[in-house]
């Protein structure tokens, strides 16, 4: 049973739909999860003053523990690129939740695609690549 191209671009933008909305559902909630959202939105802010610089506190009062990598003063947890894209969303829209999570949607929407694409080039079928984008 033949399907058209234009019948596959309409699925794929239908599940790119589907998922951007998705993710948007459960991006809604206004207040930040606990580890890795609240310390990657301490650190992009702090980044907006020096953005080669990942800092957990900008301004350390208290001694701290280099060696520990919780609580220095130096973020080298994750790799910068992320933290970069947030620090980006933060100077354009501001400093919310929204805009800390803008990064991820879009990257995250954008892997389906990217999965879609991946899956075609594997099996040469855009049935199968479908079923793996969604």
């Amino acid at each position: 049973m033949p399907h058209s191209s234009k019948h596959h671009i309409l699925l794929l933008s239908l599940l790119l739909l589907l998922g951007l909305s998705l993710r948007l559902f459960t991006s809604a909630d206004a207040y930040l999860h606990e580890w890795d959202e609240r310390y990657h939105a301490l650190v992009a802010k702090n980044m907006l003053k020096e953005p080669l610089q990942p800092m957990l506190y900008a301004n350390p009062v208290l001694p701290y523990d280099y060696k520990d990598w919780s609580s220095n003063h130096i973020w080298l947890h994750k790799q910068p690129l992320s933290l970069w894209l947030i620090t980006g969303s933060f100077a354009v829209f501001g400093v919310h939740e929204w805009s800390l999570r803008l990064p991820s949607i879009l990257l995250s929407t954008l892997s389906i695609v990217f999965t879609y694409w991946i899956a075609w080039y594997c099996f040469k079928r855009k049935h199968i690549a479908l079923l793996a984008a969604f």
